[in-house]
């Protein structure tokens, strides 16, 4: 199979399962995460003795994908490596939840290839993130965006400016956070990239015309 595809990793496990969530998740079970991952590696095998896909896009989600120690990250992604080919500059994501990272952490899968951070964070507002029973509180999200730019993902957002009502016309385009209409509390998640430059054409079609 010539035609390059989009490769996504499900990971299950999370520290607590929100009230709202419908997705295929667990909590209370990561002691099967090394089963699990070794259950994973062993399917990602033989998918790839059958027909190595070449891959343009990694997505981890879940879950909490954030809730798998890097050891257990880096198990998989070697396998994902070994089994399939990955095209040159392919999309890596992994879905974090900020209450479950730190600056060592996302250093550590920016170290294992991963290019784009998805960040969970469903609001700022410390009494709706009770209702919705996340693990974090509004300080720990601004924090995590914080930890994220320390780490060396650069295209991130400023939450501490968001949150004081400014404008998000300013950043990168993969870094604006996303609200769907409609929904109370309001759901964003926003996205973060290393750096990239770009190209003279892009320039170009951001400067304004005469």
């Amino acid at each position: 199979m010539d035609r390059p595809i989009g490769l996504y990793v499900h990971i299950p496990f999370c520290e607590r399962k929100c009230t709202y969530c419908d997705f295929n998740s667990y909590s209370g079970q990561n002691d099967l995460i090394p089963a699990y991952t070794a259950a994973l590696v062993r399917e990602i095998e033989l998918w790839g003795a059958s027909e190595p896909f070449a891959v343009k896009t990694v997505f981890f989600g879940g879950g909490t994908p954030s809730e798998l120690p890097l050891e257990h990250f880096a198990t998989i992604v070697e396998a994902i490596s070994a089994s399939f080919r990955l095209q040159r500059g392919a999309e890596f994501t992994v879905e974090a939840n900020p209450g479950t990272v730190d600056r060592a952490y996302l250093a550590g899968l920016l170290a294992l290839g991963v290019n784009r951070l998805s960040l969970g964070v469903q609001s700022f507002d410390d009494a709706e993130l009770a209702a919705l029973t996340r693990i974090h509180t509004s300080e720990e999200a601004r924090r995590a965006f914080d930890d994220a730019r320390a780490a060396g993902f650069r295209a991130c957002p400023d939450p501490h400016r968001r949150a004081a009502g400014g404008s998000d016309r300013r950043e990168a385009p993969t870094a604006r956070p996303r609200a769907t209409a409609r929904a109370r509390p309001r759901t964003v998640a926003c996205r973060c990239g290393p750096r990239r430059a770009r190209s003279r054409r892009a320039r170009a079609a951001r400067r304004p015309r005469s």
